[in-house]
């Protein structure tokens, strides 16, 4: 059987990095860039920067629980050849942008969305 991957196939990549030992890192790692062609990486405002002007790219980066740095996922990930999506990075917020006091970026949000779905 060939090793080449013909089908589409995606997963997420929420435990990159995070299985505790570099033995486990590793194979989860290789198993990955393996079986799926596709990936989404995990971009969540509030874990991508916790804290404001310090975002969260690189690997010495702080411990977030299923949200790996995305520097070191990405270069992984192309020196597989693993097509690479991002996650949307206001996914899940309760309280949204309009009740968070950003009014003015929602609206933007808001009309890019609407003009992007018209082309």
């Amino acid at each position: 059987m060939s090793s080449s991957r013909t089908t589409s196939c995606s997963a997420n990549c929420f435990l990159f990095g995070d299985l505790k030992t570099p033995e486990k890192n590793k194979r989860y790692a290789e198993t990955f860039g393996t079986l799926f062609n596709a990936v989404t990486v995990p971009f969540y405002w509030k874990t991508l920067e916790p804290e404001q002007g310090k975002p969260r790219y690189t690997a010495d980066s702080p411990y977030e629980y299923r949200r790996p740095p995305t520097d070191p996922v990405v270069a992984y990930m192309e020196s597989r050849g693993v097509n690479i999506n991002g996650h949307a990075i206001i996914y899940g917020m309760r309280a949204g942008p309009i009740r968070r006091g950003c009014r003015k970026t929602a609206r933007r949000w808001s009309r890019s969305s609407r003009s992007m779905s018209r082309n």
